[in-house]
């Protein structure tokens, strides 16, 4: 999966005019109308996101006078505390399948009506009214953080503790930790001029 970011990454950046250039800390960038038109660079946001949300839930809701009616539950009386969790949401089997597994692809490889369905279910930041008002800003921090290391680096686990998401409202790895080895490999200009990089 890091080829193919790299590969779209690399592509976009040879791709984009000098007008789309932003500037960063190595003077190369990537004007956020091009990081919003990457599919894998997406796809790989937001399959982390499903599978590792921050906030594991439950979002909290009152039942308003008068009562409702949740899904196939009918007359459920006002003042009643209901709630839905991201953690839940994003592992049901019939809109993810193979919910546990990190596979990117299902955001590329899913049909129009498939993928509206996932987006209603991606719960990431909440949902309706009280959405994270953040979210968009979050996103794109995200991704140009992603795309500024897999530009001009690999990355493989050196050390991890259990990865598996502590039980509450934000959830962290209960192991509280994962090291990345970063490997460096050609950047856009070494890659163009043929030239060799030096030892990690």
């Amino acid at each position: 999966m890091q080829k193919t970011l790299r590969k779209e990454l690399l592509d976009a950046l040879r791709s984009q005019d000098a007008s789309d250039l932003t500037e960063n800390a190595d003077g190369i960038g990537m004007h956020f109308r091009i990081l919003e038109s990457l599919t894998v660079l997406e796809a790989v946001l937001l399959e982390t996101l499903r599978l590792y949300p921050a906030g594991l839930g439950p979002s909290l809701r009152v039942i308003p006078a008068g009562g409702a009616k949740l899904g196939p539950f009918q007359g459920i009386p006002a003042g009643t505390v209901v709630g839905a969790s991201a953690y839940t949401l994003h592992r049901n089997p019939i809109v993810f399948p193979d919910p546990e597994q990190w596979r990117p692809a299902r955001w590329i490889e899913s049909n129009l009506r498939h993928r509206n369905v996932m987006d209603k279910w991606f719960w990431p930041f909440g949902s309706g009214s009280r959405k994270c008002i953040g979210n968009h800003l979050a996103t794109r921090l995200i991704k140009e953080f992603i795309a500024a290391i897999y530009v001009d680096f690999e990355t493989t686990v050196a050390e991890s503790g259990n990865m598996e998401q502590i039980d509450g409202l934000m959830g962290g790895p209960v192991g509280g930790k994962l090291i990345l080895q970063f490997r460096a490999i050609k950047s856009l200009e070494e890659t163009q001029s043929g030239k060799d990089v030096p030892g990690n």
